[in-house]
């Protein structure tokens, strides 16, 4: 009986010393009376972020109204200068047509950018200078300005990034 005791006591006591030597992780407990109560009694399941990891990139943004002429008129009717600010800001780096397709390099702005946002810059710039109207292939090539890679394009069906 001594030796069952001695050996339950050394089980639990080698458990609880290592126990706080593990690694955070994030894995699911291993039963349902692993959360205590007072877990669940503040729960916040409002949504914290605005974009979520859950939902497919292609249904993200299809409840979000907005329309390129809502930065526009805050930018006093003046898309030009809108536009300015994406270069001062580092967003945008450059543009030019490339065989009859245009072309606008982005600078380090640009990725810190949320997705939403990359979505937005494109187009407006795409209300400004109606690129996917008037050009022959009726897209926007999107490249790193540093680089020089294609990072996607634009067309009226939306931005696709790679």
């Amino acid at each position: 009986m001594p030796l069952i005791r001695f050996f339950i006591f050394t089980l639990f006591a080698g458990f609880f010393a290592l126990a706080p030597l593990r690694g955070a992780v994030a894995e699911s407990k291993p039963c349902w009376f692993a959360w205590w109560p007072s877990h669940w009694t503040k729960m916040d399941w409002e949504k914290r972020h605005f974009e979520d990891g859950k939902t497919p990139i292609n249904t993200q943004w299809n409840d979000v109204s907005w329309l390129p002429q809502d930065w526009i008129a805050q930018s006093n009717g003046d898309g030009m200068s809108m536009i300015q600010r994406f270069y001062d800001a580092g967003i945008l780096s450059d543009q030019y047509l490339d065989d009859e397709t245009p072309v606008l390099e982005v600078g380090p702005g640009f990725y810190r950018l949320g997705g939403y946002d990359k979505r937005r810059v494109i187009a407006a710039v795409d209300a400004v200078y109606h690129a996917t109207s008037r050009a022959a292939r009726k897209a926007i090539r999107i490249e790193d300005s540093r680089t020089g890679k294609p990072l996607g394009f634009y067309t009226a069906s939306g931005l696709v990034l790679q």
